[in-house]
């Protein structure tokens, strides 16, 4: 960054001279066109043109007070003293290319209608941008800052810190209705403090030597993490506010360091670029997994292994496997499903069990104590106290045909005294069904005492 630095000062000590022949300095008609201006320059409320192009300001410089309605550009000059935009409002572009900054900086109240272009400009000293309103593109593009901070400020489209060199890089109470992008930046620490980013922010190869840090900050869309390089600070991503509707912000974690990313998954998705292999993808899913699991994050650690196992079956084409998984037990994250699903199937046999009792007892299955004889004469009129009278002997009759078989009791195909492949059939299901139940339940207690 030094080495950077140096070469831009030298660039300008050497190149900036030679443009003496080429004056386009333009304030007004009592102002001599010079590529040097070594006075103090103080404007209020004046009506005037300002093409600064190529101009070497040796003294302090403010401007305020003013609706500029043409370009306003200082590209190429030098200000070796301070430099005060306030109370401005520009409908056209705001050019500050090549622009040096030896001095202090500040910008207040400046609204800008149109875009705002910082390319490869240096700031040698702190800059504040407080209440700056960008309608446009603002774009600070292979610029270098020492100490920058922005304050109540609102970019309703693009801001660009690509390629971009700071030190100290701070947005507070700032508001990002366009995409944040910061590709490729390298800077020290970057903090949003009490700030929202409705569009998303892309930090994609960005290179830290301090702390990323996000205090209070609302963020929406996608955050872009991919082939970040990253300095002895974690990021921690659980200090950032997500959307109470239910969606999710898109995460990018292709070739960053996931074991030193602290994130909760409630209020996050994975995404991946089209060109990810399904091995690079593996192997995020499970390093993250790998995360949450060691620092004891269940609730993430379920989110996203329910996730992974989808995408999985889904992959490989299974289907239906994808579908009775999710819904059995939410690919074994929610293991104590299969209680809920086993009552309500043992319901429902026990139901059509009890509607059909008594033909079921008196023609397809051989269990002498569950078969009556002798029935009460209001039970036999009576289909509503027939349904009760014959409920207790049904769900006894579905409980050991559900695990009877398993347990060695007499429910198994020898009670079958019907030749009806139907309700043979009816019969085998509820044993199978009953034979799955008890593979799960055995699967949920041996997870539970290894956990």
């Amino acid at each position: 960054m030094k080495a950077w630095k140096s070469i831009l000062i030298l660039f300008f000590a050497t190149v900036l001279p030679s443009f003496a022949a080429l004056p386009v300095f333009s304030l007004a008609s009592t102002f001599s066109e010079t590529t040097q201006y070594t006075k103090p320059l103080t404007l209020n409320d004046v009506d005037i043109p300002i093409n600064t192009v190529r101009v070497n300001f040796r003294e302090p410089v403010s401007i305020s007070s003013y609706h500029f309605l043409q370009p306003v550009s200082f590209s190429l000059s030098k200000f070796d003293k301070e430099l005060t935009l306030s109370e401005l409002n520009f409908t056209k572009n705001l050019n500050f290319n090549w622009a040096v900054f030896l001095g202090k900086a500040r910008f207040f109240r400046v609204n800008m209608d149109s875009s705002g272009h910082f390319y490869f400009t240096y700031f040698n000293q702190p800059v504040i941008f407080n209440k700056v309103y960008c309608n446009k593109a603002c774009l600070f593009l292979h610029s270098f800052f020492k100490n920058v901070k922005f304050l109540h400020s609102t970019f309703n489209q693009m801001l660009s810190f690509e390629y971009v060199n700071a030190q100290q890089l701070v947005f507070q109470n700032c508001q990002f209705e366009g995409d944040v992008n910061m590709r490729h930046m390298k800077v020290e620490n970057l903090t949003f403090d009490n700030s929202f980013l409705y569009k998303g922010l892309n930090l994609s190869s960005a290179k830290f030597s301090g702390a990323l840090t996000f205090i209070n900050t609302e963020l929406y869309g996608y955050l872009d993490l991919s082939y970040i390089e990253m300095s002895e600070f974690p990021i921690d991503l659980t200090m950032i506010k997500t959307p109470n509707d239910g969606m999710l912000v898109k995460l990018n974690l292709m070739g960053a360091d996931i074991e030193r990313i602290k994130l909760n998954y409630l209020h996050f998705k994975l995404y991946f670029p089209q060109e990810a292999s399904p091995i690079q993808v593996d192997d995020i899913y499970l390093r993250l997994l790998r995360n949450f699991k060691s620092r004891e994050d269940t609730v993430s650690y379920k989110i996203l292994l329910a996730e992974y196992r989808h995408l999985s079956y889904l992959r490989d084409n299974k289907y239906l496997t994808d579908l009775i998984s999710k819904h059995w037990w939410n690919y074994s994250t929610n293991p104590d499903w299969i209680f809920y699903w086993m009552g309500i199937l043992i319901i429902f046999y026990t139901t059509i069990n009890t509607i059909f009792y008594e033909k079921l007892s008196m023609h397809y299955f051989d269990i002498p104590f569950l078969v009556t004889s002798l029935r009460p004469f209001y039970v036999k009129k009576n289909p509503i106290i027939r349904f009760v009278y014959y409920f207790p002997r049904a769900l006894l009759f579905t409980f050991l045909m559900f695990f009877g078989t398993q347990f060695r009791m007499r429910s198994g195909l020898k009670e079958f005294k019907s030749n009806n492949i139907f309700v043979n059939l009816y019969f085998i299901i509820i044993i199978i069904t009953g034979m799955l139940c008890m593979f799960f339940i055995l699967r949920y207690l041996i997870a539970l005492i290894s956990s």
